[in-house]
């Protein structure tokens, strides 16, 4: 009758000592899934927001609205069009708060040297244009050709590089203060 409880004494103090260390893996393994996802959903949403810039001669206002749109989904998404848009509203506050978009190139130098006003009354557009027909198609001679302001090449103006940095919160408690 000893042996009995001085084995379930023992299997309690190992489940004590055991316990905590089980619960915070688990914890750790849950926000590592949670983090994965918003890895995700962040690469999903900046190629989002250079499709955008890429299209919209990389207006800030067009990459943010696109990036924003694209969190809908880490924002609990939403199965009609207004909790979509409740999603999107929240992403668009956390943006404003904990994110930096930055548009790397085209840069200013390179809307100075390779611009076409020609274009840009063709098509209507408010900001100026580079043009990117038949890049392609260049002669060597002004495919090799450097702009004066921003040594660029027109093929390197067409090119749109942004850098997004963007914050999320740890999720689950205890992990968070582990990991930091």
């Amino acid at each position: 009758m000893g042996d009995r409880r001085s084995s379930r004494g023992a299997t309690l103090v190992e489940f004590t000592l055991v316990a905590p260390i089980i619960t915070l893996v688990g914890l750790l393994t849950l926000q590592w899934a949670l983090s994965f996802h918003a890895r995700n959903q962040l690469q999903h949403a900046g190629f989002m927001a250079a499709r955008a810039g890429a299209t919209s001669q990389a207006q800030p206002e067009a990459i943010a609205e696109a990036y924003a749109q694209a969190l809908a989904g880490l924002y609990g998404g939403g199965r009609n069009a207004m909790e979509v848009e409740q999603a999107i509203v929240l992403a668009r506050a956390d943006l404003a708060s904990f994110t930096r978009i930055e548009v790397l190139n085209p840069s200013t130098e390179s809307f100075s040297d390779w611009s076409d006003p020609r274009l840009q009354q063709r098509l209507q557009a408010p900001r100026r244009v580079i043009p990117n027909d038949g890049l392609a198609m260049l002669s060597p001679a002004c495919s090799r050709q450097i702009g004066t302001f921003s040594g660029q090449t027109l093929a390197d103006a067409n090119q749109l590089q942004i850098r997004i940095t963007t914050g999320l919160p740890l999720q689950v408690p205890f992990a968070g203060g582990l990991i930091r």
